[in-house]
């Protein structure tokens, strides 16, 4: 009975030995997958890093592109201003308290230029006598024909 009770405890210890291997190999493949885990995020915080420096930098060109053009801009509205053209569609922008082109704004304030050099062109056309003259400032030759087609009934 003692052989019988003896050779249990050897198996079970020898199942036990091999329980304990086994938790001990998965302690180490987890491990080693957090080690995978974690160069595989830090790869990827290097690489959203670069693309945010990519964009602040490209934030950055496009402001200094918007105050290069702002000053001239502004210098043309003042001089029209000047010269009695109005607005009719467009809205007067402030030039003043340093405002600064934005990506929200520079639609507006270039509007508002487009308006007083589309005057300008139609101006020019009435002085020069041209029969056109009320649509000389639309780009006829760059509009596309409409095509008319007839719904079917």
């Amino acid at each position: 009975m003692l052989n019988t009770e003896f050779d249990q405890l050897e198996e079970s210890n020898k199942e036990i030995k091999e329980q304990i291997q086994k938790i001990v190999e998965r302690g180490q493949l987890s491990n080693i997958e957090k080690e995978n885990l974690e160069r595989s995020l830090k790869d990827e915080c290097e690489m959203l890093q670069e693309e945010i420096e990519r964009n602040i930098q490209e934030a950055e060109n496009t402001k200094k592109m918007f105050g290069k053009i702002q000053s001239s801009v502004a210098t043309m509205v003042s001089m029209f201003k000047q010269s009695k053209f109005f607005l009719c569609v467009a809205q007067k922008m402030n030039y003043e308290d340093g405002i600064g082109f934005t990506e929200n704004n520079i639609v507006s304030y270039l509007a508002e230029l487009e308006e007083y050099i589309s005057s300008l062109i139609t101006y020019n056309a009435f002085k020069r006598e041209d029969p056109n003259a009320a649509i000389s400032s639309i780009p006829l030759d760059q509009l596309q024909e409409k095509q008319f087609v007839k719904k079917k009934d």
